[in-house]
């Protein structure tokens, strides 16, 4: 994938242990998560390697999940890392 190069391209891979890639308003995907905390209909909290990522919207849902990775769609209002 695409963040896999640029990790290698910028001796990266140490570093970056997970990424998140907002697909416009409506879709985000991150990358390298060890487990779902929460998920609701307007949050969804994720553990990553050194912290949560929380997704906050609307009508979100968990498309696919597997392999460190999750796609989430609906209404992105906002992402903290906490």
């Amino acid at each position: 994938m695409f963040f896999d190069e640029l990790k290698l391209k910028l001796n990266l891979e140490d570093v970056v242990h997970f990424s998140v890639t907002i697909l416009g308003r409506n879709a985000l995907v991150i990358e390298g998560v060890k487990n779902v905390v929460f998920s609701n209909e307007n949050q969804l909290k994720a553990r990553v390697k050194k912290c949560v990522v929380s997704v906050s919207g609307e009508r979100l849902k968990i498309k696919e999940i597997g392999d460190g990775n999750i796609l989430i769609s609906g209404v992105i209002n906002g992402v903290q890392y906490e």
